[in-house]
């Protein structure tokens, strides 16, 4: 593995295992993939473990924790190009858009399925809040 690429992977916080500055050509370790939820072409959010189960879908992004208006919500990060989910990304490929509410018409780049992706509960009441607060003066 090349040293450029262990320092830039823990720069950006993915915190991989000693064994990952391998010889060339030897695989990332995957508990840099573990406790990540992929979002997949057929409209199914799976972990790294079980992304073996959908042998013939698309990885179409992540799932994000961020903050909003001082509320951890998640978010669907699209990347910009979909991967098979016999190579995941180790290193967050770059994201085309980060959703947070109702979308529709997402598509996977690798095949023609397209699928939606619903707002969460607490994205929901962040924005419920939001515009209470906006809208009648009062802090839920």
């Amino acid at each position: 593995m090349n040293i450029a690429v262990v320092r830039t992977v823990r720069l950006l916080g993915i915190q991989p295992s000693e064994d990952a500055e391998k010889p060339e050509g030897e695989p990332f370790p995957a508990s840099a993939l573990v406790g990540r939820r992929f979002f997949l072409c057929n409209g199914h959010t799976v972990t790294f473990d079980l992304l073996e189960r959908y042998p013939h879908s698309h990885i179409i992004g992540e799932l994000k924790h961020m903050e909003y208006d001082d509320r951890r919500i998640i978010a669907l990060a699209v990347y910009e190009t979909s991967l098979p989910v016999n190579d995941p990304p180790v290193i967050v490929p770059p994201i085309r858009v980060e959703i947070i509410g109702d979308a529709r018409r997402i598509n996977c780049t690798r095949c023609p399925h397209c699928e939606r992706w619903e707002i969460g509960k607490g994205a929901f009441l962040a924005f419920m809040r939001r515009y209470r607060k906006d809208i009648f003066g009062m802090d839920v």
